[in-house]
């Protein structure tokens, strides 16, 4: 059913593709968390929102967080995959701090320049949080 009218809003011209960088941790200031809400808020208004992690970002994919306070951003991320929204993580930036495809959520795909290059020339409206 999603299918049908994400479809039916891009032959209509009204559908947007977001690409939205991420550059902090969840913790340093609101910047992710504001980027996540923004993602999470476009698909369910039915656009198409590619999310790419980089540089200390990439923490927020860390399998089993558990924050007392604050936002968690595990559910985050597993609520705009589950509206339909791709994640990549900069490649190079999780080698840098130890991070390793067995300790990211399992919906979340490494990525690269190349990526975020191919993505953001296919994007209509590009964020950066």
């Amino acid at each position: 059913m999603r299918k049908e009218r994400v479809e039916k809003k891009l032959s209509e011209n009204k559908q947007k593709r977001f690409y939205i960088i991420i550059t902090e941790d969840a913790y340093t200031s609101e910047k992710s968390f504001s980027g996540l809400r923004f993602a999470l808020t476009a698909l369910v208004q039915e656009h198409i929102v590619n999310v790419f992690l980089l540089g200390a970002a990439v923490t927020l994919a860390i399998k089993g967080q558990d924050p007392k306070e604050g936002p968690n951003m595990q559910t985050w991320l597993k609520n705009i995959n589950e509206e339909g929204g791709k994640i990549i993580a900069c490649g190079i930036c999780c080698e840098k701090r130890g991070i390793t495809t067995d300790i990211l959520l399992d919906f979340v795909t490494i990525g690269s320049m190349g990526d975020l290059v191919e993505i953001a020339t296919n994007s209509d409206i590009q964020l950066m949080f």
